[in-house]
């Protein structure tokens, strides 16, 4: 199995080392890895993909040009579309969905041309918002960081957007909300690709709660959107009294 993460300079990193971590162990527990990503041959094109398909993996597949500094290999995206089974999709550092990447056509080819194939787009946090910009979520339910769902659905509006759950899946194309619904949903992918003791071997070792089901509200019922105040004291107090 490989694992494929796309990386923008933008890129936030708690996304990538949840994947990093939750699939190196997936290929620990396989007994094909050590604990760190395992290493590929880097890649330049599709037609030398066959010296490094035999082995299990993660790659990154840096997405603006530059050369990502990342303890795996690196592979451009036309290959890893056409090698990896699973493509990860971070969310974005600093995020304003004003300034979101957008896919290009390009791009968005080689995504549904990987789908078809019968990978898994995983998006979290707020890649969402370049998974949408592909037309992969159109008719499709989704989510993202709950501080972000209304504009999900504002940008992209054939999108089903989920507000306030920690992952979707359909068609095996999944998105997750933030921070550690990222880890959930990596470890449901690992529970449905390698087996549930794959993931409940994960689930130990990264000393976790166990399993949460993606219909689990994100722990955001009390505050409010982005940009407007929330008055912590009194939400102590009110939850005290």
């Amino acid at each position: 199995m490989h694992v494929g993460i796309l990386m923008w300079r933008g890129t936030r990193y708690y996304d990538v080392a949840a994947a990093m971590e939750v699939f190196s162990l997936a290929f620990e527990y396989q007994q094909t890895r050590r604990r760190v990503p395992a290493v590929l041959t880097d890649c330049t094109g599709v037609a030398d993909c066959k010296s490094c398909s035999p082995t299990d993996g993660i790659v990154v597949v840096p997405m603006d040009g530059s050369r990502q500094t990342s303890p795996a290999s690196q592979m451009d995206l036309e290959t890893a579309c056409h090698l990896c089974d699973i493509l990860i999709i971070p969310g974005f550092s600093g995020f304003s969905p004003d300034d979101v990447p957008l896919a290009n056509v390009t791009q968005r080819d080689c995504l549904e041309s990987a789908h078809r194939r019968g990978a898994a787009i995983v998006s979290l946090c707020t890649g969402a918002f370049w998974l949408a910009s592909t037309g992969l979520l159109d008719g499709r339910i989704a989510t993202t960081h709950w501080q972000y769902t209304h504009r999900l659905a504002e940008f992209r509006t054939a999108v089903t957007v989920r507000d306030n759950v920690l992952f979707t899946e359909q068609d095996d194309i999944w998105t997750s909300a933030g921070e550690g619904a990222s880890t959930d949903a990596c470890t449901e992918l690992v529970r449905n690709r390698i087996g549930s003791a794959a993931a409940e071997y994960i689930i130990r070792v990264m000393v976790i709660a166990g399993a949460r089901s993606g219909e689990q509200t994100q722990v955001a019922s009390q505050a409010t959107r982005v940009g407007t105040p929330i008055d912590i004291m009194e939400t102590l107090r009110n939850a005290v009294s």
